[in-house]
C-alpha cells in the first residue's frame, strides 16, 4: 500500500510539473533586468510621491550657504548666509521646479556648498545638500543620504534662492 501511494504521488507530481507553461520560462540575465527596472521605477514613483506630499506640507524653505575648505565635503559650522523662501511666490517657483525635477538616483561625493530645509512651521520636515561645483552649470540637490539627487540650472538655483 505504501509503495501504491508513491507511485500515485510520483505521477501525480510528475502531471503538476508537466503542466507547467513552458512560454513563461525567461532567461535568468532577462528576468534579473526586468526586476531591476521593476524596483527602480517603484523607487522613483516612491520619491516623487514623497517629495510632493512633503511639498504640500512646507511653508517655509530656509537655504543656508557655506564656507568650505581644502577636501572638506561638509562643513556646516560655518554658515556663510541664511534665506527664508516664504513668501507665497518663492514657494510656487520652488513647486514649479521641482515638479519639472527627474529624480536621478544615487550620488556619491558630492560637497555640501547650500543646505535646503522644508518646515512645516518650526517643525523640520527634510534636509536636502546642494553641490555647485560638481557640475558645471549645474547645481546638484541630494538627499542627505545619497539616494536621491536633482539637477537644476545655476541660474535657475541663483534665482530660487535670491
Amino acid at each position: 500500500m505504501k509503495r501504491f501511494a508513491q507511485i500515485i504521488s510520483t505521477i501525480f507530481l510528475i502531471l503538476i510539473l508537466s503542466s507547467c507553461n513552458k512560454k513563461e520560462n525567461i532567461p535568468a540575465e532577462k528576468k534579473a533586468i526586468m526586476e531591476y527596472q521593476k524596483h527602480r521605477k517603484f523607487i522613483s514613483d516612491y520619491h516623487t510621491n514623497f517629495l510632493k506630499k512633503l511639498r504640500l506640507k512646507t511653508n517655509r524653505i530656509e537655504v543656508c550657504s557655506y564656507k568650505l575648505s581644502g577636501k572638506t565635503t561638509q562643513d556646516t559650522t560655518k554658515v556663510l548666509t541664511t534665506t527664508n523662501l516664504v513668501t507665497l511666490d518663492k514657494l510656487k517657483t520652488f513647486n514649479t521646479f521641482f515638479d519639472s525635477l527627474k529624480n536621478h538616483g544615487y550620488c556619491c561625493c558630492l560637497k555640501t556648498h547650500y543646505t535646503m530645509k522644508l518646515f512645516n512651521k518650526n517643525k523640520m520636515l527634510k534636509r536636502y545638500n546642494v553641490d555647485t561645483i560638481q557640475r558645471k552649470g549645474k547645481a546638484l540637490i541630494f538627499d542627505t543620504d545619497y539616494q536621491t539627487s536633482y539637477v537644476i540650472t545655476l541660474k535657475d538655483w541663483h534665482n530660487l534662492i535670491e
